[in-house]
């Protein structure tokens, strides 16, 4: 395949999922809803595609990039035996809700590279999808095969016949590369749409979420707070950028005050002012202004 349509067919499906996203996103919006990703194929593809979406951040509450199967164990409470089936994506999607405060999971797992002796599970896929209802959450699944798309099949049959089962050997490197990168983003774009589909035609009375301490400190995103159970006196804020506010705040204090500790001697300054000065310039052994 010449490098310019590689390029065109990588291009497209990289358009074909920021679009997918996009509308996924807006409809997150619109339900007020916030989605948690649980990906192995695509490890973390879904989760940065929607960030790569500008706007309504508040939608994604964050993702798994459970890629090896000890981490769907660890991370996400995956028991299934084996990693490509639909009872494997339900778990991971009912699996990534338990561990998170996100009211819709989205789960991909498949084969975008196998081995050469199992070759014929080329882009298979499967997708799960969860939801935080009252009771317990309930889950769909689904599988596709991106190998039956018209605009890729002849290229994976291409790749097939390039991998060799014996001697054990892969199509050139660059060329399998091209066929994997392809299957992962037609993935989101697959599990996007069918993320669209479900919360569109599913009649769902969700759930509210549980309060947690922090949130007397800072309040959650939007979307969180109004899905969370209780009310929320504290200022919207993020803790980082917060301590950064606070550690700018008082530099600048210091920086203030150095210079009025300098100028103490200079005419112009009443006793009470000179009181305060000294009082702040001696304060822990004068350790702000060294």
């Amino acid at each position: 395949m010449s490098t310019l349509k590689s390029r065109r067919l990588i291009e497209d499906a990289r358009y074909k999922s920021l679009t997918a996203a996009h509308k996924l996103k807006m409809l997150l919006m619109e339900h007020k809803l916030n989605i948690v990703t649980a990906e192995s194929l695509t490890a973390g593809m879904i989760c940065k595609t929607l960030i790569d979406v500008p706007g309504e951040g508040a939608t994604v509450y964050g993702g798994f990039a459970t890629y090896d199967t000890d981490a769907k164990r660890e991370f996400i409470d995956v028991k299934t035996e084996g990693v490509y089936s639909y009872n494997t994506a339900k778990q991971m999607a009912l699996g990534a809700l338990k561990k998170s405060r996100a009211m819709v999971g989205l789960s991909v797992t498949g084969d975008a590279m196998p081995y050469p002796d199992a070759k014929h599970r080329l882009g298979v896929v499967y997708i799960g999808i969860a939801f935080r209802a009252k009771g317990k959450p309930i889950a769909f699944t689904t599988q596709l095969t991106v190998c039956d798309d018209n605009d890729i099949k002849g290229v994976c049959d291409s790749w097939k016949q390039l991998t060799n089962i014996s001697p054990r050997s892969y199509a050139p490197y660059q060329f399998t590369s091209l066929i994997a990168d392809y299957i992962r983003m037609r993935t989101v774009e697959k599990a996007c749409k069918f993320a669209i589909k479900k919360i569109s035609t599913t009649n769902i009375q969700f759930s509210e979420i549980p309060s947690r301490n922090w949130d007397s400190i800072c309040k959650p995103s939007p979307i969180l707070e109004y899905r969370t159970k209780g009310t929320f006196n504290a200022q919207w804020c993020d803790e980082e950028s917060d301590n950064n506010i606070r550690l700018y705040k008082k530099t600048q204090t210091v920086v203030e005050l150095r210079k009025k500790c300098k100028e103490l001697g200079i005419k112009g300054y009443s006793n009470k002012s000179k009181s305060w000065l000294i009082k702040q310039c001696n304060m822990d052994n004068n350790s702000y202004f060294d």
